[in-house]
């Protein structure tokens, strides 16, 4: 924080120094340098048509060079504000995703609620072509931001939702790797969002989005405005305000829960499992969230669940739990139904969130002050504060212990706090309990950027420089209802320190009856939360500091033109800071070792140099043909030293038809979490994650086969002779799940790319075709438990290297097929090849009446490779190529016809997502009728191709401008397949939906 005062102190302290410098250099020369008329230039970019206003020398994303043309090595596409918003994407994150790289990828968006995921709760990230959003950079007018946001887990990324659209003038995608200009993380394309600069009258915008249903609505509102001084020194000063509603998993009936998803082949009418369970209120609602309202019995093992009618049916072993029944496989309804009555949905459960709340509110200002000696002084300062919030449900699993039981009479089993406690089952007994889960996360994202340029005057004519030192600080609050692991009444936490005096403590008994079905069936959750429930909130911070310095200008003169040069040399600090609540630091919380803070600073030292040489101009078949090469040079402190290059050629061959292609390298150090990670160590009830327990009610037909394959029961249940063979993570059932890490190598990768730009002379029309080719390995990743369960038993191939980071015990062991421990390395991954074509059109035409425009993108994945472990089989998969599984489409495009006449627009957008298909995953053919709990269904496991389509209309006068219109008009909804619905690959959760924008000019 002592940093970032002194960074304001100091912008402010220069800002009114260049306030005074500026009116001196004005009293002394009344009439701008002739280098600052304002000449500019409109020209069109090669993949797109929208004009891009740039002033005599431009620079484009992905190179440090200024040039008189826009021309670029790279294929980049461009994104302009105003056709986003006519489309009613007001959020910089829906602008950017609407990119047809981010379309053919999965991207981490509100719909991802998880705390653990990149970033954390309310993060949205940038990942082009399925690359992994940490292999994509985000810059802001080429300057780097630092991390922001919480992540329990995974490597934070940047949030690109701390950027107010309002302030965006266009949005560059490089769509190569940009690593020789930008260093690491540039490995599968930047995005540089370039703001205004200017703006030449005080201006205000409202916008709104209204759903045809309840649920996920949002408002935002801006406003702008910019004055001069002296006409030398510009400024402007922005503000924004957006809020976007939650939406619940029941307000979308296509959101509310996974299903089974099974048809007759005959008749083609749903087979699957009626709802027969205790709180069904529909015999067919099918929906499956998570399991809970039922009760294991250690000994004997049996797992038991409430009947519908209330009676009462004993176990084999003539147990019996007043209104339970002991869970048997799917039963048989009395007209022939199979039907399930474990108890998965309950109409609260509608509750969670599926996108959180999120209120954010930001301030930006800029500054462009030349003086009379032609040195030019631009700053920039961004501040963002975001306040989001979601809640939900998890299962929480106690072991209930009893000082009475009618199979052990021993006091070993009671709780040393209270010794006389028996429970209402008189006997050691697990519950699983619906627990409702809150989070809150509040962030601050501070950046500041401090630019001197000018020229070398008479010693290096033609030569500029550039000095920049950017500042970026996140500070992020995340705080979370978690479990008192003292108040849990959970017998295997007994034993543990988690005071933090060095003495063993010991958990009450339940201030509850746990087994009453109140509290199982989440009726009484709120007395539930007050009686075991507390706040956590952690800290984290994350700074980042810039200093780079940049010189560019004319090598010397060749037949064909100039030879360009640019050296320059950059320093960069990463420093990071997490600070977990008291009794986090202490393992005080429920089924949770002890958090550690963290501290640490990364620092970087590179070099780099960029060179263009013409080759031939003018020439027959070669009008203008150079080269251009890019390399850098670094040393981390943690993360090695090495180098990248890059090297393209750019050959207009006739006036109407130009080439490209470029072969390039890129590096990726460690991070810093991955430099402060340690092992580590949690623990979790096998009962409620192995997917071998009770796998006779699995709709999964791998997860069924292999469970039965490794001999184990269909209705195992872990269970003890002894429950208490130790304390917690050595107790009967619970999984010690540990975090291992080992020396991380960086990644390394290569990439090549060659296209075809076609710009006809008799009509407006321009066409772009790149071929792209990545290679990433050792790439850097973390398996997670969930993973590594399913890797191992619902894939193809069984068994397979994920299995063997499970140990579970063989079926002649005292306690057979007990899970004590699973392995969760950190660790680098085989390889990942990315290959594909890229295809932009743009074509205008002059009507009589009017103007229409069409731009079309499309993104045409050839190949998407993805190894953890360099083998097919050893991943448990017959296919490592995800290209066309669900998530990664083979085939995606946007589509937007423009029709303008004088100061009115219609516009219609069409998007396109073709089918996709996870049948490579299970062991059968999804074409023919397969095995449903005897039956013969039809599963599916593929997604119809879906066309999504928005209008819209426009009207824009002097002063006030007006647009609305119907997103996702025909409301097209995420597809439906087996066990789960499909939400990535930008398919809208949301639904149609109506917005509005307004705007006024003063």
């Amino acid at each position: 924080m002592r940093r970032l005062k002194v960074t304001l102190l100091c912008t402010a302290a220069s800002g009114l120094a260049a306030l005074w410098l500026s009116a001196s250099a004005h009293a002394q020369d009344q009439s701008p340098p002739d280098e600052m008329v304002d000449d500019t230039i409109e020209q069109v970019s090669e993949d797109t048509d929208e004009p891009v206003r740039v002033l005599d020398d431009i620079r484009i994303t992905g190179s440090l060079l200024a040039r008189s043309e826009y021309t670029s090595i790279s294929p980049i596409e461009i994104i302009t504000p105003d056709a986003a918003i006519q489309r009613g994407l007001v959020s910089t994150a829906d602008m950017i995703h609407s990119s047809t790289l981010a379309m053919s990828a999965v991207q981490r968006n509100e719909t991802i609620t998880d705390t653990e995921a990149a970033g954390g709760l309310g993060i949205r990230t940038v990942d082009l072509r399925g690359c992994g959003d940490n292999r994509t950079l985000v810059v802001i007018n080429g300057k780097r931001p630092g991390e922001t946001g919480y992540s329990v887990r995974d490597i934070p990324a940047f949030n690109v939702s701390d950027i107010p659209a309002s302030i965006i003038q266009r949005i560059e995608v490089l769509k190569d790797s940009g690593s020789t200009i930008y260093g690491s993380d540039a490995i599968c394309g930047v995005v540089n969002i370039i703001t205004h600069d200017s703006i030449s009258a005080p201006q205000a915008k409202l916008s709104i989005t209204q759903p045809f249903e309840q649920g996920g609505e949002t408002l935002t509102l801006s406003g702008a405005t910019g004055f001069e001084l002296n006409a030398n020194a510009l400024f402007t000063v922005s503000a924004e305000y957006a809020l976007s509603k939650e939406l619940n998993a029941g307000d979308r009936d296509y959101l509310r829960c996974r299903e089974d998803y099974v048809r007759d082949p005959d008749t083609g009418e749903r087979i699957d499992r009626l709802n027969y369970s205790a709180l069904a209120t529909d015999p067919y609602d099918y929906c499956r969230v998570m399991s809970f309202y039922s009760i294991y019995d250690v000994f004997p093992p049996t797992h038991f669940v409430p009947t519908q009618d209330g009676s009462t049916i004993p176990s084999f072993a003539g147990v019996s739990i007043p209104g339970f029944q002991p869970l048997t496989q799917t039963g048989v309804s009395p007209d022939g139904d199979l039907v399930s009555y474990l108890v998965e949905y309950a109409p609260f459960l509608d509750s969670r969130d599926i996108r959180p709340q999120s209120e954010r509110i930001s301030l930006f200002t800029t500054s462009d002050i030349t003086f009379g000696n032609g040195l030019n002084w631009q700053t920039q300062a961004l501040y963002t504060h975001t306040k989001t919030e979601t809640d939900g449900w998890r299962a929480f699993g106690p072991r209930v212990g009893s000082a009475m039981n009618q199979f052990f009479n021993s006091p070993g089993f009671a709780y040393p706090t209270d010794p006389t406690y028996s429970n209402a089952l008189n006997r050691v007994v697990d519950a699983t309990i619906p627990f409702p889960s809150l989070t809150n996360v509040e962030s601050d994202f501070y950046f500041f950027s401090n630019a001197l340029s000018g020229g070398f005057d008479h010693v290096l004519p033609g030569w500029s420089w550039n000095i920049d030192a950017i500042y970026s600080q996140s500070d992020t609050s995340l705080r979370r209802r978690r479990i008192l692991a003292a108040n849990s009444g959970d017998l295997r936490e007994n034993g543990r320190d988690f005071t933090g005096d060095g003495v063993p403590d010991f958990t009450t008994p339940p201030a509850l009856d746990y087994f009453s079905h109140a509290v199982l069936s989440a009726a009484q959750s709120d007395a539930l939360v007050a009686a075991i429930a507390a706040e956590s909130e952690s800290q984290k911070s994350y700074n980042q500091l810039t200093v780079n310095a940049v010189a560019s200008g004319d090598l010397f003169s060749l037949p064909a033109g100039d030879v360009l040069v640019a050296i320059g040399a950059e320093y960069r600090e990463h420093e990071t800071e997490t600070r977990p609540d008291p009794l986090a630091l202490l393992g005080a919380y429920h089924r949770s070792s002890p958090e550690f803070e963290t501290h640490g600073k990364n620092k970087i030292a590179e070099v780099f140099a960029e060179i263009e040489v013409p080759i031939l101009k003018g020439q027959p078949f070669a009008e203008n043909v150079f080269l251009n090469g890019s390399v850098r040079a670094f040393d981390y402190d943690y993360g090695g030293s090495d180098h990248v290059y890059k090297i393209g050629l750019n050959w207009q061959i006739t006036p109407t038809l130009r080439a490209r292609t470029s072969h390039g390298t890129a590096y990726a150090a460690p991070t810093l979490v991955d430099q402060l990670r340690r092992v580590s160590t949690v623990f979790s009830s096998q009962n409620l994650n192995d997917p071998c327990v009770n796998w006779g009610l699995s709709s999964n037909q791998n997860i069924r086969d292999n469970c039965a394959a490794e001999g184990i029961p269909d209705d195992f249940t872990v269970g003890s002779s002894n429950p208490f063979s130790g304390s917690v993570g050595g107790s009967s059932g619970d999984i010690e799940v540990v975090q291992t890490v080992s020396e991380l190598r960086p990644e390394q990768s290569t990439s090549y790319s060659i296209g075809l730009v076609y710009t006809p002379t008799w009509s407006d029309l321009n066409i772009a075709i790149d071929y792209y080719d990545i290679k990433i390995e050792d790439e850097i990743s973390q398996l997670q438990a969930n993973q590594i369960f399913y890797g191992c038993y619902a894939a193809v191939v069984f068994p397979n290297a994920y299995c063997d980071l499970i140990v579970r015990a063989p079926a002649s062991a005292a306690e057979p097929f007990l899970i004590p421990r699973l392995e969760t390395p950190y660790i680098n991954i085989d390889s990942q090849i990315q290959r594909g074509i890229d295809v932009s059109l743009q074509y205008t035409r002059q009507l009589d009446v009017g103007e229409i425009t069409v731009n079309s993108t499309i993104s045409h994945p050839l190949e998407r490779y993805r190894s953890v472990f360099g083998s097919d089989l050893n991943e448990g998969i017959q296919d490592l190529d995800r290209n066309g599984t669900i998530g990664f489409p083979k085939w995606v495009s946007s589509t937007t016809v423009n029709y303008t006449w004088q100061d009115w627009s219609l516009a219609w957008t069409a998007e396109f997502i073709s089918a996709q298909d996870n049948s490579r995953y299970v062991p059968f053919d999804t074409s023919a009728p397969s095995n449903y709990y005897g039956r013969l269904g039809l599963y599916k496991f593929d997604t119809e191709a879906q066309f999504t389509h928005d209008v819209s209309i426009a009207w824009e006068g002097n002063t006030w401008g007006i647009s609305g219109g119907i997103a996702n008009l025909f409301d097209e909804q995420p597809p439906q397949i087996s066990n789960n619905y499909a939400l990535g690959s930008r398919y809208d959760s949301l639904g149609r939906r109506a917005f509005v924008n307004l705007s006024k000019r003063f």
